[in-house]
């Protein structure tokens, strides 16, 4: 498990803090780093990747100014960026006035609802590693789009399986976009199963959804006003997993890690040494195994909220 700094939204934070290992918990209350902040070169994993000779590539299959991606992403040293426009066919680059409809990309591609799924995502994954440099290393970071919200339309080209009996509309879309990545990550596995070149795949959520409280209240089983500090991060928690073509060494992990620390535990599985600025973020890691924007966990089990570190500096 995994904690953010976010719920139902603002991906572009748990990007920040998993490539660059900074953590929202030092940001003023509501700050998106992307708009507000990276005006400047900032290392990330991309740039340690990079010492070791990888190229480095975004792919985001939605609009290239969202979140002002097209711009940070140079600034975090990704040699190249494939946004929604480069999903595009070419029968339609013309015609595309940049409306934020996904399917504007064209009639050729597959789509969930209205945005392009994440199956269809994941075949740009395999077109880059095909067309890559022998021998060169490769780092994709693939910020899926097929999910997000918000839930409440309906979309008669999306058959939902699962029913929840009509109580919870939001929850049961959500359940059933769900269970379409699980098969397309299923794909995505089982081509890389086939690939002779040794290959991590890590899978990572950036929020939970923004479904119905009323759900989250009945797993709770309490009023989402009732709840204790450490049961407001479960809103925070989301589920990542790490996967390999080959036999992957033991590398010690904690139950609930934090998005600022998960890309050192990508660079660990992989097998680099940690060094420099990562070496200073395992330490901290050591101290406090969690941090978000909201709270602190100590090595200690306990959890400190935000306003009390504050007042303590």
């Amino acid at each position: 498990n995994m904690l953010v700094s976010v719920f139902g939204g603002n991906t572009c934070n748990s990007e920040f803090e998993f490539l660059t290992g900074l953590s929202m918990f030092w940001f003023p209350t509501g700050s998106i780093p992307y708009m507000q902040y990276i005006r400047n070169h900032v290392d990330t994993i991309c740039t340690d990747l990079k010492d070791y000779g990888y190229k480095t590539v975004a792919v985001h299959p939605f609009w290239a100014k969202s979140w002002k991606r097209e711009s940070i992403y140079p600034l975090l040293d990704f040699d190249d960026f494939i946004s929604g426009e480069d999903f595009a066919l070419e029968e339609v680059k013309n015609e595309i006035d940049n409306d934020w409809d996904a399917r504007e990309f064209g009639s050729g591609l597959e789509y969930v609802r209205s945005f392009i799924s994440d199956r269809q995502s994941y075949k740009k994954v395999e077109e880059i590693f095909e067309n890559k440099e022998d021998g060169k290393p490769l780092f994709v970071f693939n910020i899926t789009m097929q999910n997000h919200g918000g839930y409440n339309d309906n979309y008669d080209d999306f058959k939902e399986d699962i029913i929840l009996n009509g109580r919870y509309p939001l929850t049961q879309r959500y359940l059933n976009l769900i269970h379409e990545s699980d098969t397309a990550f299923k794909e995505l596995t089982e081509y890389f199963e086939k690939v002779d070149e040794p290959t991590i795949i890590l899978f990572f959520g950036d929020h939970q959804p923004g479904i119905e409280e009323r759900f989250y209240e009945k797993l709770y089983k309490k009023n989402m006003e009732d709840l204790t500090l450490e049961e407001q991060e479960k809103q925070y928690t989301v589920p990542y997993v790490i996967w390999a073509n080959y036999d992957l060494p033991e590398v010690e992990k904690s139950d609930l890690i934090s998005a600022n620390y998960l890309s050192n535990l990508l660079m660990q599985t992989a097998g680099f040494k940690l060094t420099g600025k990562r070496e200073v973020v395992a330490q901290a890691q050591a101290e406090y195994p969690a941090i978000n924007a909201k709270a602190v966990l100590t090595k200690d089990g306990e959890w400190i909220p935000r306003s009390e570190v504050e007042e303590d500096e």
